[in-house]
């Protein structure tokens, strides 16, 4: 039996979070353990679940995205993180890079795209997505 990857899931959109979480779930060696819809609760639940790859949004209620990565990167500093965002904003990405995220990806991306992602930030790489 292989280990799984374990994603927690931090988008505020049900819709889009369903979706990919029956897009990661459907892979034999991946597993959404959690899901979260602000940011607080993505750090809660991080702490909680310890999980492989947390798969962040930026914009999200009470607490977004970029402020979530910082303070997680502080207090868990090995845990990877993969922003997902429609965002092509080079500000962002700047920003998100010295927050410590792992990868960026955007919403627009192949379904494909995003389980490439997820591996290659889980396997200790950084990932950008080609279209930045």
């Amino acid at each position: 039996m292989i280990d799984k990857i374990q994603v927690l899931l931090a988008e505020d959109h049900q819709t889009v979070r369903e979706g990919i979480k029956m897009i990661i779930n459907a892979e034999e060696d991946m597993s959404v353990i959690g899901e979260a819809d602000n940011g607080r609760e993505v750090i809660n639940l991080a702490e909680k679940l310890n999980p492989d790859v947390i798969l962040m949004d930026i914009s999200m209620p009470e607490l977004n995205g970029l402020i979530a990565t910082a303070k997680l990167k502080r207090t868990l500093p090995e845990i990877k993180i993969l922003t997902l965002t429609r965002h092509t904003d080079n500000a962002y990405l700047q920003e998100l890079l010295q927050a410590g995220v792992n990868g960026y990806l955007l919403k627009q991306s192949a379904a494909s795209e995003l389980l490439r992602a997820i591996r290659v930030v889980t396997s200790g790489g950084n990932y950008l997505d080609p279209e930045l």
